[in-house]
């Protein structure tokens, strides 16, 4: 009987170890994250369902927006409700009410939708654009691990003219608890070409 114990109690032992293992190197892959150039920023382009206008408008009137940074916040979170990570569907800049899956092109759409609304209520001159940029892993191409669909990355670059800000954020690692700033991830960020 005390064997039996001994087996499960390894057996658990050896899970958490690859549990731990498998987070420090999540994390380590993000740290080791490198956005490199070519950057290329797109206008805004999501398409919000009417319901999800409605609960955008009725979150943005029980914040008390008053700077870039709470719009920010806002945006993130708000995001985050919205979508769960997903690669096995068609990517859809479609936004509709219901939690649904997404990939980076998605989140990142969906942010800089949320957050030009916000910063407009907020009286904020910031604005938000979804970038993509090759990606890199510990200086190596992303794609020969995981395949082609992660050889490049989309995030998102906030503007703000008023004091020349330049934001740099994921909303995709935001909702996998990575942190959503990048800015030591971003090389080359300051020469982006921002769309008319």
């Amino acid at each position: 009987m005390a064997r039996v114990r001994e087996k499960k109690s390894w057996g658990l032992r050896i899970f958490f170890a690859f549990v731990v293992l498998l987070a420090v190197g999540i994390a380590a892959a993000r740290i080791e994250l490198t956005l490199i150039p070519p950057h290329v920023a797109f206008a805004p382009s999501a398409t919000l369902s009417d319901d999800k206008k409605k609960q955008l408008d009725d979150v943005i009137a029980d914040a008390m927006l008053s700077d870039r940074d709470q719009v920010i916040d806002l945006a993130l979170d708000f995001t985050s409700r919205s979508l769960s990570f997903s690669l096995g569907h068609k990517t859809s800049l479609d936004f509709g009410v219901p939690t649904r899956g997404a990939n980076c092109v998605e989140y990142s759409e969906l942010f800089v939708a949320v957050f030009d609304v916000a910063a407009k209520h907020a009286g904020s001159t910031a604005r938000a654009y979804r970038v993509r940029s090759d990606a890199r892993v510990f200086g190596k191409p992303v794609s020969p691990f995981l395949g082609a669909s992660f050889a490049d990355h989309d995030w998102v670059l906030v503007v703000d003219p008023a004091d020349g800000a330049r934001i740099y954020l994921d909303p995709t690692f935001a909702d996998a608890w990575l942190g959503a700033s990048i800015a030591r991830n971003v090389k080359g960020g300051d020469a982006i070409t921002l769309p008319k």
